[in-house]
């Protein structure tokens, strides 16, 4: 999978986009993705969908935004082995979900990790002359 937030949300599965073009399902997806391999609370993606005051609706409306994100998905993983499955993907785990990235890239992860690296060059006086 391939992860770009910074600037333009796109998400890519196996080469196929899988950013969905309706506003709210799209924001599932870029909370997801921004922490991708990281369980995102319910409650996190309920507030980021609605604010503080969610509908009724709230919890079953997300997950049908997330069957919605597994059929695109499911898309992207056509014609693959087959040991890779929507459900595998975009993970429903107690409590919240994880967009399984498999070791793909992640333009938030890389900037980490440069930041991280520039950071410890400053702290060193490692500065180029």
């Amino acid at each position: 999978m391939d992860i770009d937030v910074l600037g333009a949300l796109t998400v890519r599965e196996n080469g196929v986009s899988i950013t969905p073009t309706a506003a709210k399902p799209r924001q599932v997806l870029a909370l997801l993705a921004l922490h991708a391999d990281q369980v995102v609370p319910v409650a996190a993606l309920i507030e980021e969908l609605w604010g503080t005051e969610p509908p009724r609706s709230a919890r079953t409306t997300l997950q049908t935004y997330v069957l919605q994100l597994r059929g695109l998905i499911a898309t992207a993983l056509e014609g693959t082995d087959g040991t890779r499955t929507p459900k595998d993907v975009l993970v429903t785990l107690p409590g919240g979900y994880m967009l399984n990235s498999a070791g793909g890239t992640s333009d938030v992860r890389e900037f980490d990790r440069l930041a991280g690296m520039g950071y410890r060059a400053m702290d060193a006086g490692d500065f180029p002359n």
